[in-house]
């Protein structure tokens, strides 16, 4: 009996190369243009509702188009800095066991929501079962908060209770977005906590680094 031979590995010819070089071009260009170019609402969520509130005239005004130089600073570096939380977070937890990946995410959409400079009512349903993994306590505890701020979301876009039809205008997003501190409060505290715990049970790990966390715990 003799072995078979084995064929050499095959390589991509010079087509293949320039298309698979021309649909990773078209994924970069897209995510740049939806992600990073997407022109969030200003002033009704986190960060931006905070500066909106300090009454500053260059943070005061509250829409999609037309912002002031300064809006415009604050929310493409808020969408960079989700973007590179993410990635570094990706990284560090890159050796981690297979269960930690629905952990990892639920930080990734806790990190996304703390520093996004805008969200809308139904973006809550996203993060809920990666949350739920991560820490059901926790989850308790956001499930009670972004019910609070949904309740009034709709109440107030219904114009009253029962709700029959919604319609969230530029005048009553500015109403409900008082509401929408609860669940950003929550997160932004919830985001502190789990980080803490996790520091005190991997105490030789840094919280601020790009070293990878051993498969010790998720």
């Amino acid at each position: 009996m003799t072995a078979e031979s084995e064929s050499p590995p095959r390589t991509a010819t010079p087509d293949e190369d320039a298309f698979y070089d021309r649909s990773a071009l078209i994924v970069i260009v897209a995510f740049v243009k939806n992600v990073l170019a997407y022109g969030s609402f200003w002033g009704i969520w986190g960060i931006s509702y905070c500066l909106r509130m300090t009454g500053l005239h260059e943070f005061s005004k509250t829409s999609f188009f037309n912002l002031t130089p300064s809006q415009n600073i604050i929310m493409t570096s808020l969408k960079l800095l989700v973007v590179a939380g993410i990635l570094v977070l990706a990284w560090r937890r890159r050796r981690l066991d297979p269960p930690a990946l629905f952990a990892s995410i639920g930080y990734g959409w806790m990190i996304f929501f703390v520093f996004s400079p805008a969200v809308a009512a139904q973006y809550l349903i996203w993060l809920a079962p990666f949350i739920l993994l991560l820490s059901p306590r926790f989850y308790g505890i956001l499930v009670a908060a972004s019910s609070v701020f949904l309740f009034a979301f709709y109440t107030v876009t219904s114009g009253g209770f029962p709700w029959y039809f919604s319609h969230a205008s530029n005048k009553l997003n500015l109403i409900s977005a008082h509401w929408a501190a609860i669940p950003w409060l929550t997160l932004t505290g919830g985001l502190v906590a789990l980080l803490w715990r996790v520091r005190r049970q991997n105490p030789d790990v840094p919280i601020v680094s790009l070293a990878a966390i051993s498969p010790l715990k998720p």
